[in-house]
């Protein structure tokens, strides 16, 4: 497929002024630009394609509700890529607290029209083995741990509750987080692990 002609298709620096300008054409070129590599970089991160593609539609619209800052920015292709890894991590949150308060059952957001069988599947499976790591916590530290992240208590209200420290309960969050990670080290690649600390980090 040809592109309009008026900008170099590597010149991404003017392609994003002409887009800050309202160029229709500007931004025709910066989406068959980026789309191609935003795919793989949010399926990778969501493990869906129908995920993906919503994902990456999002990080378009956001491109041009922004079109006029954009333009102004050091890195504006960075700023693409990490509209695109929020909005990943952001579905990732979702799935990974529901998987906590709801002992591994993903359900699919509401956004999410007929989603892969295989995606699926694995997010179930993420889910199991995230619940897992948390059920083979010590019991009060994986009281601590549920307090905090599905119930949403600040250390404080933790340790008021259960007659300890804010300290002590930092240090049960800690340990906590430092056994789901040796736990999911044994069933995942170290990406998904480091991303799955992201998301169960405090909020």
């Amino acid at each position: 497929m040809s592109c309009p002609s008026g900008y170099n298709v590597i010149d991404e620096k003017s392609l994003f002024k002409g887009l800050a300008r309202d160029d229709a054409a500007a931004f025709y070129q910066l989406f068959h630009h980026y789309n191609s590599r935003l795919y793989p970089f949010v399926k990778k991160i969501t493990r869906s394609g129908v995920v993906a593609e919503d994902i990456v539609q999002e990080t378009f619209l956001r491109l041009w509700k922004h079109r006029k800052k954009v333009a102004d920015m050091e890195q504006p292709a960075a700023w693409l890529f990490l509209i695109a890894s929020n909005l990943s991590m952001s579905h990732l949150r979702n799935h990974v607290n529901q998987s906590i308060k709801h002992n591994g059952a993903f359900r699919s957001t509401s956004q999410q029209v007929g989603p892969e069988p295989i995606a699926e599947l694995e997010k179930e499976e993420f889910a199991r083995l995230v619940e897992n790591a948390i059920q083979r916590l010590p019991p009060k530290r994986q009281q601590i741990f549920r307090m905090s992240r599905q119930d949403g208590l600040a250390h404080k209200e933790i340790a008021s509750q259960l007659g300890l420290s804010p300290h002590t309960v930092k240090d049960h969050l800690v340990m906590a987080l430092k056994s789901i990670k040796d736990y999911l080290r044994q069933f995942l690649d170290s990406g998904l692990v480091i991303v799955v600390l992201l998301l169960l980090r405090d909020r």
